[in-house]
C-alpha cells in the first residue's frame, strides 16, 4: 500500500498520462535488478515526476511512496512511521519510530529478501528539516540496504550531494517536446497544436488542464485569465519557488507589459 493521496495529477482536470517511455524503461529495468539499486531523480517543479513514479508503481504491490512535506523532521519521521506500519500492518501496536534508522531497520526486516520500491518524493524537504539525513542514509546504503533487493528512488527538483558513489543511476525528467505534447490533444488541428504548445510548453502539469473539446481561445479565457484557476497564479508561483528576490523580477515583468521596452 503506497501513499493513496497520489491519485490524480491535479483534482478537476483530466488524469492523463503519455509519454515517458525511456524513463518507465529505466525504471523497470532497475527493478527487475536483483540487487540494491538507488535512483536519483530530478527536475523542475511541475514537470511530472510525481506522476511518472506513480504510474511505474501502480502495478506493484510491494512498495512505500513517502513525499516529504515542508514540515519539522519529527512530523516527518512521524508521517513515514505511520505508512510503515500501516503498510505492514502494525498500526497501533508499534509506536512511531524515534529515528531514521530504527525505521528502516525495520523496513528491511520486514522485506527480507523480496523486492522492494522505496520512494522518497520531494526529498529536499527531508534533507532541509534533518541536515543529517545524507550521511543517515549513506551509513545505512553501506552496512544494510547495500545487501537488500530494494529499489530506493530519492526524487526532487533539486538533489545536492545525492549520496556520492551510493547511486546506481540518476535520471533528469525534461518538459515534453512538440510531438509528445501533442498527444494531449490528438484531437487538435495542426495550427491548434502549435498554438497550445505556444502557451502551455512542454509541462505535463500545464497540458492536463486544456480541453481538447474546447477551442484555444476559450481554453485561455477559463484555465489561464480565469482569477480562480491555478493556471492564473502560476507565473508568479514560479517566480516565488525559483528566484531569491522575485519582487525584482515581477517588476520587470509588469513593465515590459505596460509597454516600457526601452533599456
Amino acid at each position: 500500500m503506497g501513499n493513496l493521496l497520489m491519485g490524480n495529477i491535479i483534482m478537476g482536470v483530466r488524469d492523463v498520462f503519455v509519454g515517458r517511455k525511456k524513463e518507465l524503461t529505466l525504471l523497470d529495468s532497475m527493478y527487475l535488478s536483483e540487487k540494491f539499486e538507488m535512483l536519483v531523480l530530478y527536475g523542475r517543479r511541475r514537470v511530472g515526476k510525481t506522476r511518472l513514479l506513480t504510474k511505474f508503481v501502480e502495478d506493484k504491490s510491494e512498495y512505500i511512496f513517502f513525499s516529504g512535506q515542508e514540515n519539522n523532521d519529527y512530523l516527518n519521521l512521524k508521517k513515514f512511521s505511520e505508512l510503515l506500519l500501516l503498510k505492514f500492518g502494525d498500526e497501533g501496536m508499534i509506536d512511531a519510530f524515534k529515528n531514521w534508522e530504527k525505521a528502516i531497520d525495520y523496513l528491511l526486516k520486514k522485506i527480507g529478501n523480496k523486492k522492494f520500491v522505496l520512494i522518497f518524493d520531494e526529498f529536499p524537504y527531508i534533507v532541509n528539516a534533518n541536515k543529517s539525513i545524507m550521511s543517515i542514509l549513506q551509513h545505512l546504503i553501506d552496512h544494510k540496504m547495500s545487501s537488500a533487493n530494494l529499489l530506493l528512488i530519492l526524487c526532487g527538483s533539486s538533489i545536492k550531494n545525492p549520496l556520492f558513489g551510493r547511486k546506481t543511476a540518476q535520471l533528469e525528467v525534461v518538459p515534453f517536446d512538440f510531438f509528445e505534447a501533442t498527444e494531449f490533444f490528438p484531437s487538435y488541428s495542426t495550427q491548434e497544436k502549435i498554438e497550445a504548445y505556444g502557451i502551455l510548453g512542454g509541462m505535463p502539469q500545464y497540458l492536463v488542464q486544456f480541453d481538447e473539446k474546447q477551442s484555444i481561445v476559450s481554453n485561455v479565457q477559463e484555465k489561464i485569465m480565469n482569477s480562480t484557476t491555478s493556471l492564473f497564479d502560476e507565473p508568479f508561483n514560479l517566480l516565488r519557488q525559483e528566484l531569491r528576490n522575485p519582487a525584482i523580477y515581477n517588476s520587470i515583468i509588469e513593465s515590459i507589459a505596460s509597454g516600457q521596452t526601452n533599456p
